[in-house]
C-alpha cells in the first residue's frame, strides 16, 4: 500500500483520516506522514522513504524506536496472555522503579494516559481538601478534559487565591512547557506556587507527562528543587505504549478507593504488556543515567547550528527538548515541507516540542544540520 491510498481509506473511517488532530499536518498545510514503521532513530513511510525523527511520538520514544531489549522482553510476556483485569506482579515491579527514581512518590496509581492521570490527580486534589476549583495556566496543555481547558495568566495567580483560596484545591502547572512550543522553567514562578499553595492549603501539581524521565532518570521537579504533592507521568515510562501515572505522598493517594472514599477504576490500568514495556524501557534508562547529558549536547550541538542561520527564526531549547517558532507561519510551513522531502521529520506545528533519543546518533545531528542550513537558504 502507498501513502496516498493508506490515507484515502482512512479519512472514509477515521475522522479527518486520524485519531488526533495534530497528525492531519494541517499547521503546516500538507498531507500528513503516514508511519509503517520504526527503529532507531527513523521512521519510514508506506512509499519507502526514510526520515530522521524528532517527534518521537511527541515524547514517548526516549530509546528509539523498536528497542530491542523492550521488543524482546514484550514477546515473552505477552506469550503469557494480554490482560486480566487483575493485579499483576509487573504493575508492582513498575512502580517500585517509579518509585525509587522519585522521591516526591510514596505512592501511585496506574492509569491509561496523560489525560487520565490529570483528570485522576486533579479529582483526588478536590477529594483531599473538600474544594472545588483547580487553576491552570495560559499556554498549558492538561487534557482534553473541558474544565483543563479554561485558563488564567500566570500574573492573575495572586489575585486569584485572594479572591477565591478558600475554594482552589489545587494548581497543577507543566514545569517545563512542551504544549506551546518549548517554554522554559520559571523557578522562582514555581517556588512562588509552591508557598502560596502552602499557604492557602491548596495542593501542588506538576504535569510530567512529557518531562518525567525525560532529563534525567526520574522526575524535572529534582532538577528544578520544588517538591509538588501529585505528580502526573506518561510517555516514557510506557515504552511506547499507552500509559499515565500519578502519585504523590501517602496520606494524599490514600484517599483513593479501595482505602478511601474517592472511586477510580479501569478495566486496562496496569496491563500486564503496558507495565513489562515500562520495566524494560526504566531499566534500560537506569542503566543509561550518565548518558542523559550526551543527549543534552546533541540537542545543543542541533539548536545552536539552527541559531546562526536566521534572525526571523526562534528557537527554544531545553536540555533534550526544542521547538522553532518563525515571525510569518508561511515560512514555517514551507520550511517544514521542505525539511521533510529532505528526510527530517519535526513536529508539525510550532506549538509542539521536538525530541532527541538515544538512538540519535552524531551522523544524525550533522545531517539534520546539513539538511536544515539548505532549506533555510531557500525560504
Amino acid at each position: 500500500m502507498t501513502n496516498s491510498l493508506v490515507f484515502k481509506k482512512a479519512k472514509t473511517h477515521l475522522v479527518g483520516g486520524v485519531n488526533s488532530p495534530v497528525r492531519s499536518f494541517k499547521y503546516v498545510g500538507t498531507a500528513p506522514l503516514l508511519i509503517k514503521r520504526g527503529k532507531g532513530p527513523r521512521v519510514y513511510d508506506y512509499d519507502g522513504n526514510s526520515y530522521i525523527d524528532y517527534v518521537l511520538s511527541y515524547g514517548v520514544s526516549i530509546l528509539g524506536h523498536a528497542h530491542p531489549g523492550v521488543v524482546r522482553s514484550l514477546k515473552n510476556t505477552l506469550e503469557h496472555g494480554a490482560g486480566f483485569g487483575a493485579t499483576n506482579s509487573r504493575e508492582v515491579e513498575l512502580a517500585g522503579l517509579i518509585k525509587k527514581a522519585d522521591p516526591v512518590i510514596e505512592k501511585l496509581r496506574f492509569v491509561n494516559s496523560g489525560t487520565e492521570a490529570v483528570l485522576g490527580a486533579t479529582r483526588l486534589a478536590k477529594a483531599c481538601t473538600g474544594r472545588d476549583k483547580i487553576i491552570k495556566f495560559r499556554n498549558s496543555y492538561h487534557g482534553h478534559a473541558d474544565y483543563l481547558l479554561e485558563e488564567i495568566d500566570k500574573g492573575s495567580a495572586e489575585g486569584i487565591f485572594k479572591k477565591h483560596g478558600s475554594r482552589i484545591a489545587g494548581v497543577i502547572v507543566e514545569p517545563v512547557g512542551g504544549n506551546c512550543g518549548v517554554r522554559l522553567p520559571d523557578k522562582d514562578f514555581l517556588k512562588y506556587l509552591r508557598r502560596i499553595t502552602r499557604k492557602y492549603g491548596s495542593l501542588l501539581i506538576f504535569d510530567e507527562v512529557i518531562t518525567g524521565f525525560r532529563f534525567k532518570f526520574g522526575s524535572v521537579s529534582d532538577i528544578l528543587g520544588v517538591k509538588p504533592d501529585l505528580i502526573c507521568l506518561g510517555k516514557i515510562i510506557g515504552g511506547g505504549l499507552p500509559i499515565g501515572a500519578y502519585g504523590g505522598k501517602a496520606r494524599i493517594m490514600n484517599k483513593l478507593a479501595p482505602l478511601g472514599d474517592l472511586y477510580q477504576g479501569s478495566t486496562f490500568a496496569g496491563n500486564p504488556i503496558v507495565m513489562q514495556s515500562g520495566i524494560a524501557t526504566l531499566k534500560v534508562l537506569s542503566s543509561s543515567k550518565n548518558r542523559y547529558s550526551s543527549l543534552e549536547k546533541k540537542a545543543k550541538k542541533l539548536t545552536d547550528a539552527i541559531k546562526k542561520e536566521r534572525d526571523d527564526l526562534q528557537v527554544i531549547h531545553y536540555k533534550t527538548i526544542f521547538s522553532l517558532r518563525f515571525r510569518k507561519k508561511a515560512h514555517f510551513q514551507s520550511f517544514y515541507k521542505k525539511l521533510l522531502k529532505k528526510g527530517i521529520y519535526l513536529a508539525p506545528s510550532e506549538n509542539e516540542a521536538n525530541f532527541i533519543s538515544f538512538s540519535h546518533t552524531e551522523k544524525d545531528i550533522d545531517k539534520t544540520i546539513d539538511a536544515v542550513k539548505n532549506v533555510l537558504r531557500e525560504i
